[in-house]
């Protein structure tokens, strides 16, 4: 027996949540798959959690400024054991809501695996039973990604982020091998939890596609802040159930060691050669055209499995114009030139538009404004740290560019000039805004001269 629907989403994770809810709750009859957990790597084991051990991570500093200000702070050590604890109630508690958003639009949950049998046509597989078919006139993949696996002797000893964020116990050191955004991230964290960390880079610098001058600007924060790193270095082998990281020379002995080389989209076992679905060549993401429909007319895809913008707001804003386009709505394209995006290291980077190095890629004659100050938050305190500002502007038309920032409530500033960009605010108008005083954030409407 099989069903018929009007959309069959495999995944349900941000993407393909966004698309299915949106779709139903006009009246379509959705299936959402899900093999995991709904709400999938953002929610589940990713975005989230990752914040909340954020906030954790953090909240040693805020102690430490606080007792700087003349509070009288008498704390214990970090137990850890609560704070995970609270983190599973925590995205217990995000999954429910997920499900109940879902039921509450009409959409059919089927817990277990989906694989593509035809253009039409899913085979559902479920640990309770047997498996069935489902037919829909259109299928969305929505699966994400999963960990890239390190492609050295032993590379299978390394935990990947799933692992991290769900640990019994902290390692007393690590050796983190990446130089992403997970990388740099969990490096931050795990130091201000006071794991003695290891940053192994593949090259001189970390973050790549970001501002290269806001990532030097970073990594020196990180090294400043006790992390070792290990610039251009390359891993040859791990030994002893990753506790031991060999490099060229010598070797690092650790707790345990962290694979945050990136992630891959997750395509296996999804039934694509049997429909013939392409693959992109280089990076193995699904091809999309600028529908997000593959090379099957009838199957669509969204989010980290397509290895585009591997950003969750992007995923959902992908989900939603596709249910509109399959409303029969005619959605404005995704502007892909504002992107605001942020890195949840201690201090955070945040960016909205381009880089300086795209920037001047793409051919723009460019005005490069800086601004490098000690924040207020610090005048009391022992800390000397500097935040610094970066605004990219074309010089022929005076439109802001791209604008970045590293310091304190970074990605909290630029969310909101993120909407200048996108409006396509000039120099000018940046200037002609009234500041909001005293404040970190005044210093990107009231910069002066460009750099020489």
């Amino acid at each position: 027996m099989s069903e018929m629907y009007d959309l069959i989403v495999i995944g349900g994770g941000s993407g393909g949540v966004a698309c299915a809810r949106r779709l139903a709750a006009r009246g379509k009859k959705v299936a959402l798959i899900e093999s995991q957990r709904v709400g999938g790597t953002c929610v589940m084991r990713g975005c989230v959690p990752k914040k909340l051990f954020w906030y954790a991570a953090h909240a040693a500093e805020d102690v430490s400024l606080a007792q700087d200000y003349g509070w009288d702070v008498r704390g214990g050590p970090f137990d850890w054991p609560t704070f995970i604890q609270k983190k599973r109630q925590e995205l217990d508690r995000l999954e429910g809501i997920y499900q109940n958003l879902l039921k509450t639009s009409g959409v059919h949950v089927f817990h277990g695996h989906g694989s593509l049998k035809g253009p039409n046509e899913v085979s559902l597989t479920t640990p309770a039973g047997p498996s069935r078919r489902l037919k829909g006139h259109h299928i969305l993949l929505a699966t994400g990604s999963t960990p890239k696996p390190l492609p050295i002797s032993g590379g299978e000893q390394a935990l990947v982020s799933d692992h991290i964020l769900d640990l019994g116990a902290l390692p007393e050191s690590i050796a983190i091998i990446g130089g992403g955004f997970i990388a740099v991230e969990m490096a931050s964290i795990l130091n201000a939890f006071g794991v003695q960390v290891h940053l192994i880079l593949k090259y001189d610098f970390v973050l790549p596609g970001f501002d290269r001058e806001s990532g030097d600007v970073l990594l020196s924060c990180l090294k400043e802040r006790g992390i070792h790193v290990y610039p251009s270095a390359r891993v040859l082998q791990i030994t002893d159930q990753g506790r031991q990281v060999h490099l060229e020379g010598h070797a690092l002995q650790v707790s345990c060691t962290l694979n945050a080389v990136g992630r891959q989209p997750l395509t296996e076992g999804l039934g694509l050669d049997t429909v013939g679905i392409n693959l992109h060549p280089t990076h193995g993401g699904v091809v999309v055209d600028a529908q997000n429909r593959t090379s099957v007319p009838s199957i669509f895809a969204v989010g980290d499995v397509v290895n585009d913008i591997n950003l969750t707001p992007f995923a959902i804003a992908q989900g939603r114009k596709l249910a509109d386009r399959l409303s029969g709505l005619s959605p404005l394209p995704l502007d892909r030139t504002a992107l605001p995006m942020a890195v949840f290291t201690d201090p955070p980077l945040a960016a909205a538009g381009l880089s300086e190095e795209a920037a001047r890629k793409a051919g723009y004659d460019v005005d490069v404004y800086v601004s490098r100050f000690r924040p207020m938050k610090y005048v009391l305190t022992q800390k000397t740290e500097k935040t610094f500002m970066k605004l990219l502007v074309d010089r022929a038309s005076d439109r802001v560019l791209g604008c970045v920032m590293v310091g304190p409530d970074a990605p909290e500033i630029i969310q909101g000039f993120g909407v200048a960009l996108t409006c396509g605010a000039t120099k000018a108008q940046f200037d002609a805004t009234l500041a909001i005083h005293p404040s970190s954030a005044e210093e990107f409407v009231t910069m002066g001269a460009p750099r020489g």
